[in-house]
C-alpha cells in the first residue's frame, strides 16, 4: 500500500470478509442456541450484518473500486476457536 487511498480500500475489504465471516458464525450460533430469544437475536443481528455487506458493496460501487478477498484475522482465529470448543463441550448456548 502506497496511499492513504489503498489503504482506506483495504480496510473495506478487511470489513467486508469480518462481516461475511460473522453472518457465518451468526448462523452458526443461531443453530447451536437452545433458548429461543437467543436464536432470535442471533438471527436478527445476522440480518443486520448482512444489510452492511450491502452498504461496504455500494461504497465499493460509489468509489469505482472492485472487492478483493482478504481475511479478517480476528474472525480466521476465533471461528475456528469457537467451532473447536463447542465440539469438544458439545454444550448449547
Amino acid at each position: 500500500m502506497q496511499t492513504g487511498h489503498e489503504l482506506f480500500i483495504h480496510g473495506l475489504n478487511d470489513m467486508m470478509d469480518a462481516e461475511h465471516q460473522l453472518v457465518d458464525a451468526l448462523e452458526e450460533l443461531a443453530g447451536d442456541s437452545s433458548r429461543a430469544d437467543l436464536k432470535k437475536a442471533f438471527e436478527q443481528h445476522r440480518r443486520e450484518t448482512e444489510g452492511q455487506i450491502q452498504r461496504l458493496e455500494q461504497c465499493f460501487e460509489l468509489l469505482g473500486e472492485e472487492s478483493e478477498e482478504t481475511e479478517c484475522m480476528v474472525f480466521a482465529v476465533w471461528l475456528p476457536k469457537r467451532r473447536r470448543l463447542a465440539k469438544k463441550t458439545h454444550r448449547r448456548i
